[in-house]
């Protein structure tokens, strides 16, 4: 099966992906997404969403995720689309990790 990268998936595909299950893989400090058993390959920084900040901007409430060692998470995926920003994360099902933020944009509007 070939594997895809993640960073192809458009707003649209985003939106197919809202409260999917998918299953999130760090290996050798390699991420990489299995969603409906196909697997996407993540090129980005894998970031972090701080739910303790209440802070209205949530471009500052991001940070990159430090994976030291192998991981596996096992969540729901929901898409965030609000005020002409938009942001796919990951829900870990544990609750061990904070939300995985996938994908952030700010839309800009002509």
């Amino acid at each position: 099966m070939e594997h895809l990268n993640f960073s192809d998936i458009d707003h649209i595909g985003a939106k197919l992906l809202d409260r999917t299950d998918a299953r999130l893989c760090v290996r050798n400090r390699k991420a990489f997404i299995y969603i409906n058993n196909q697997r996407f390959n993540i090129s980005d920084t894998l970031a972090v969403l701080d739910v303790k900040n209440d802070s209205p901007n949530i471009a500052s409430r991001i940070s990159d995720m430090k994976v030291d060692k192998d991981i596996t998470i096992h969540g729901v995926l929901h898409l965030w689309d609000k005020g002409g920003v938009n942001g796919l994360y990951l829900i870990d099902d544990n609750r061990k990790f904070p939300p995985v933020v996938l994908r952030f944009n700010e839309v800009v509007k002509a």
